[in-house]
């Protein structure tokens, strides 16, 4: 992330009376927000079920005998709303995914 981008620490409610605080990039990574109230998570948490669902599917088309993913995410602020960035982590790929083939 560049460094001139302003991050905060963002209340987001987990569900069950739970909240967590995540430092949230506002989409543009630029403008200043203000603290806002606690955001669902249910928002993130759907995100990563699609995600995974497809990725799943086409796993499954795939056959492979072991598979991993890794997915680097980050977190932003949209119109007051928590979104799901797909982001490049420490690797060069923002989703990396290994299949493999073979007997055991």
């Amino acid at each position: 992330m560049p460094s001139d981008v302003t991050t905060h620490w963002q209340p987001v409610d987990l569900g069950d009376g739970v909240r967590a605080c995540f430092e949230v990039i506002p989409r543009g990574g630029r403008e200043e927000v203000g603290v806002l109230d606690a955001l669902p998570f249910d928002q993130v948490t759907a995100t990563l079920g699609k995600i995974a669902a497809g990725l799943g599917a086409a796993i499954a088309k795939a056959k492979p005998t072991k598979a991993s993913i890794e997915l680097g995410l980050e977190l932003g602020l949209e119109s007051g709303a928590l979104v799901t960035l797909i982001a490049r982590g420490t690797g060069t790929a923002n989703l990396k995914v290994t299949l493999e083939w073979g007997g055991s």
